[in-house]
């Protein structure tokens, strides 16, 4: 509202400060957006899952670190469209997130899950457990579009971390459910009103592991913050 105070001059808020962007280790080589996209297509258009972290250890795109978490690199600003074959349903072959330890996917680039594939979480233990995280050499232009349904309305466990970006979820006829947290500069909920319904829940924990595992940046107890200003999710 107004200031209205016998004691000038008007307060201000200084701009917000975001936490720093998380970057692949270098022991990670990394895989290039058009590698994995051939990767990814080899097996769903044999009906087979893609398979992370697996199915990238031998293309290079994998590193398992001491504690047990697995660095996935995406290297490139380009965009990979991830998509399944019309004659694999019932359900759709999907990209299956493993439980073999907490997974950080690095993205420079552009992600988009087409309608006829899905991200597979069911194994994932939390949301914390798989991360996907928007790097330095990321442009403002960069998109994470949902397309893909889960066959059973399975939640999608993940935590988003694209702060120069965009996140889209495109609904079909089902309620689409995603237990987990979402930084992004801009998120969009596309649909018609008639068709399905979007819901963002935050599991339990989610801060204080978001916290651990990416550091007091990302925290949010009384003297720390999610963003230099914020104090809560």
């Amino acid at each position: 509202g107004k200031w209205d105070s016998n004691y000038p001059p008007e307060p201000t808020v200084a701009d917000i400060e975001l936490p720093k962007t998380q970057e692949p280790p270098k022991q990670v080589k990394g895989i290039s957006t058009r590698k994995l996209k051939d990767a990814v297509k080899s097996k769903l258009k044999r009906c087979q899952n893609f398979r992370i972290p697996e199915d990238l250890v031998d293309l290079g795109g994998a590193w398992q670190d001491s504690n047990g978490t697995w660095h996935i690199y995406v290297s490139g600003t380009g965009s990979t469209n991830l998509n399944g074959s019309s004659r694999c349903r019932n359900p759709n072959s999907s990209i299956k997130i493993s439980n073999s330890g907490p997974i950080r996917l690095y993205l420079d680039g552009s992600l988009s899950i087409g309608s006829r594939t899905w991200i597979d979480t069911t194994d994932v233990n939390h949301a914390a457990d798989f991360m996907i995280l928007g790097t330095s050499k990321a442009k403002t232009s960069q998109k994470i579009d949902f397309r893909g349904e889960a066959p059973n309305g399975e939640a999608l466990k993940t935590f988003v971390w694209l702060p120069k970006g965009e996140v889209k979820f495109q609904l079909g006829k089902q309620k689409r459910l995603v237990e987990g947290a979402i930084w992004a500069d801009s998120f969009w909920r596309a649909a018609n009103s008639q068709l399905g319904e979007f819901e963002l829940r935050l599991p339990t924990n989610m801060p204080q592991l978001i916290y651990q595992r990416l550091g007091k940046e990302f925290g949010i107890g009384p003297r720390d913050y999610v963003a230099q200003g914020v104090t809560s999710w």
